[in-house]
């Protein structure tokens, strides 16, 4: 009886030991818990809200935005894993339960963290291809899905041997004289290290590709988006420069000033060039934007994960604010899944807009309550009910008037607004032909002189073929004259020799 007395009492004393040990680390790591606590109390709603957005609220049409949903969807897997793993380690610090918890979420946390990265990886090739080869094979529907899957696959299989590294430990105190519990890296002989040390070199080789691959891709994707904003810096120059673009604003009915609107490119039936590229331009920056917040929040936990692999002896020889501070960076990781619905909040302005909606209630006259109650209690105190609920029936009826003319005032500059894109694209293409006349004119006028200097050879050709002629003639008419004289000469010594001959002149 005294033997079982004695097994109970040092069982308690056992059991009281081991938790005040747990609790003294429980308390030296609270500060972490509560950093983990907020970044899961930001985190997971901000990408619940993001699928809720981006599934059910915004167009599937879109192609840039198809890898938003599986991100978030991996971003708050790996919140909920990452947390609970971690917020474990520092509340049960020495007293991890169980041998398949420590192995399966330290698995599943290696697994969202990388389909993570993966995917960003994915999205900066779909990026490359819309921006800097447009008119080139993209990625359809089909890989997109595929590629998505192929992310998982791959970090579900490239982890596998996690499973033999990893597990819970024992740790002991020699002060209590207890032994204790932490999921940790399991010890093992000299040769199986040096495996653990492939593996983490193999892991850590593919995700510095990845990021690596990110950055070039992203690289290319900035040039040529500055190329495009210079051209299209160009061209604004240009059309205001051009006195004969105009664009007169007519101001509504019942406003003293004129009101401006944003055309959205969304409502028309068919976008203008120049707002696509935006668009695609725009969400290549928001992605591009994840990805290097990603590989800032990646990079102390890479560094850390290197020296602890090298140096199994960090933590212990570190200061208490070492400690803590090292500790915050190694867990930095977890920024990458929770700052993602910021960014889509910053670049995205539909789904700003949605998120605000989900807030907010509906619009509606904002005197309408006001007239009711007012109307009611006027109705129980003046003789003249039919006159006051007539009145305040108008005066709703006022209100709703209101909202159709602003809807309608809204419709009528949408559609001069697009009136305005139909007419600069209509003088463009007048000034191209314009241009075109012009062109032809100045070559018309050209062949006109090039004819009439034809003409002008032509006569003087003629003029000197007439001189030629007369030449001709004159040198005919002076031989002719020739000919006589020689027979005037001629005759004149015939009529000399028979004179001589005969010894008298006969005249003819």
């Amino acid at each position: 009886m005294n033997e079982n007395i004695s097994a109970i009492s040092k069982d308690i004393q056992h059991r009281a030991y081991m938790l005040y040990w747990n609790e003294q680390q429980t308390e030296y790591l609270t500060p972490n818990t509560i950093l983990l606590s907020i970044f899961l109390l930001i985190g997971v709603p901000g990408n619940l809200a993001v699928i809720f957005v981006y599934q059910f609220r915004l167009s599937k049409k879109t192609n840039g935005r198809y890898f938003i949903v599986p991100l978030a969807c991996v971003d708050t897997v790996a919140l909920l894993i990452s947390g609970a793993y971690n917020i474990t380690q520092n509340t049960r610090h020495v007293l991890f339960p169980g041998f398949g918890v420590c192995k399966v979420l330290k698995y599943l946390s290696y697994i969202t963290i990388s389909t993570s990265l993966y995917l960003l990886g994915v999205i900066a090739i779909q990026r490359y291809l819309k921006i800097c080869r447009p008119f080139k094979k993209q990625m359809n529907l089909k890989w997109r899905r595929r590629s998505v899957m192929i992310c998982v696959l791959a970090s579900v299989v490239l982890y596998i041997p996690l499973l033999l590294y990893y597990g819970p430990v024992e740790i002991r105190n020699p002060y209590f004289n207890v032994t204790g519990c932490q999921c940790s890296q399991l010890p093992g002989s000299q040769t199986k290290l040096k495996w653990l040390k492939i593996f983490q070199g193999f892991w850590f080789i593919v995700s510095c590709g990845d990021v690596i691959l990110i950055t070039i891709l992203y690289i290319l994707i900035t040039k040529v988006i500055i190329k495009n904003a210079r051209k299209m810096k160009h061209v604004e120059r240009k059309d205001r420069s051009d006195p004969k673009i105009q664009i007169i604003m007519q101001p509504s009915s019942g406003a003293n000033k004129p009101e401006t609107a944003t055309p959205n490119t969304e409502g028309l039936g068919m976008p203008t060039k120049s707002s696509q590229q935006n668009a695609a331009f725009k969400i290549s920056l928001m992605f591009m934007t994840i990805s290097i917040v990603g590989f800032l929040a990646f990079l102390p936990s890479w560094t850390l994960i290197v020296i602890e692999t090298n140096h199994p002896l960090f933590w212990k020889n570190l200061s208490s604010v070492s400690f803590h501070v090292c500790l915050v960076l190694r867990r930095m990781y977890m920024v990458n899944h929770l700052c993602n619905p910021f960014i889509y909040g910053v670049f995205d302005t539909a789904f700003r807009v949605e998120v605000k909606k989900l807030f907010e209630q509906p619009q509606t006259c904002p005197n309408r309550e006001v007239v009711v109650k007012e109307s009611l209690e006027q109705t129980q105190t003046c003789p003249n009910r039919e006159v006051v609920v007539k009145e305040s029936l108008e005066q709703t009826q006022t209100c709703l008037n209101i909202e159709v003319v602003v809807k309608e005032s809204l419709e009528q500059t949408q559609t001069c607004l697009n009136r305005e894109v139909v007419v600069k694209e209509s003088l463009e293409q007048t000034q191209t032909c314009a241009n075109r006349e012009v062109v032809v004119k100045e070559s018309l006028e050209q062949t006109q002189t090039s004819l009439n200097r034809e003409v002008v050879v032509k006569e003087s050709l003629e003029q000197t073929q007439t001189c030629l002629n007369r030449e001709v003639v004159v040198k005919e008419s002076l031989e002719q004259t020739q000919t006589c004289l020689n027979r005037e000469i001629v005759v004149k010594e015939s009529l000399i020799f028979r004179t001589n001959k005969s010894g008298r002149l006969i005249v003819l």
